[in-house]
């Protein structure tokens, strides 16, 4: 329990789903580009080897060639960084609904800095799904927007919308995720 102001109060953890890969125990499933597993092998004093693994999970064959993570028994390529995208108009009040801040930026242009400006005044951003530049397959919801007191245009990313939740104050809850669990690798189907 924790007290605010006075009052006793149970706090329950609120994060964002990671994509559910498929997994070997606590690792990664890898596969090749047509589904079958595949798995590294560990050599002393020399560079790791994949290799083809059989229905138990030991090495059987040398693999050449480009490994993924595998999600629902299929291949999965990482997704690639966002470079140019369409924005939408976004209420800068529903921030506060968005779960986990993990990124935030400095957006340096003159020109984009006007136009936030305008839509600052309608207390207005700009929206839309974003892959940074790091490897992996974590995808955000940014909010482009004009901060007044800073004088800057910012980016933050988010995972997760509070308001997409089930939030039952049910006194034995340990946590709730946001969003339902990600289906599919298509970025326009992620909820973020």
């Amino acid at each position: 329990m924790v007290s605010i102001d006075g009052i006793e109060v149970r706090l329950v953890n609120i994060k964002a789903p990671k994509i559910a890969f498929d997994m070997d125990g606590k690792a990664f499933k890898y596969v090749d580009k047509d589904g079958k597993q595949v798995k590294k092998v560990p050599k002393p004093k020399v560079a790791d080897v994949w290799k083809y693994v059989d229905d138990e999970g030991k090495p059987v064959a040398d693999f050449e060639g480009t490994h993924y993570k595998s999600k629902d028994g299929k291949p999965v390529g990482e997704f690639k960084a966002t470079t140019a995208v369409a924005g939408q108009k976004f209420d800068l009040r529903e921030m506060g609904y968005l779960v986990t801040n993990t990124h935030t930026y400095m957006v340096v242009s003159e020109h984009l800095k006007e136009r936030l400006k305008e839509l600052a005044s309608e207390g207005k951003g700009l929206s839309f799904k974003y892959i940074g530049t790091s490897r992996g397959h974590q995808a955000y919801r940014a909010v482009v927007y004009y901060d007044i007191e800073l004088d800057r245009s910012l980016m933050r990313l988010f995972s997760g919308d509070i308001r997409k939740n089930d939030l039952d104050e049910d006194t034995e809850a340990k946590e709730i995720t946001a969003d339902p669990d990600v289906e599919t690798l298509d970025l326009d189907d992620l909820e973020v």
